[in-house]
């Protein structure tokens, strides 16, 4: 985890270890509802049960560390390590919901 946590503050880095931003669709009580890409979810969010969301508001972008498996176009599992706030300057461009 430690690696990921530094890997989040350099262009390069979060390429290479699949570091990706997505928008903060919604925050209930420890629930948090992100934008993610089709291949995961077919309405494009997918909700997290977390430990703590405080600090979280909608609009947001948080980053992400996602694994998957892909079978027939979509994922038929996948895991996703939470990893903070996305640094400023690391949101993704144009409105977009998420970086690939």
């Amino acid at each position: 985890m430690q690696h990921l946590e530094s890997a989040r503050f350099s262009k390069i880095d979060r390429r290479m270890n699949g570091i990706t931003s997505h928008r903060v669709f919604e925050v209930k009580g420890n629930d948090l509802v992100i934008a993610v890409p089709s291949v995961l979810s077919k309405d494009g969010k997918i909700s997290f049960r977390m430990f703590d969301t405080s600090g979280i508001k909608q609009g947001d972008y948080v980053d992400f560390c996602f694994a998957y498996t892909v079978t027939n176009g979509r994922a038929n599992s996948y895991q996703a390590q939470f990893l903070g706030i996305t640094p400023s300057g690391f949101e993704p461009e144009n409105g977009q919901a998420f970086t690939n």
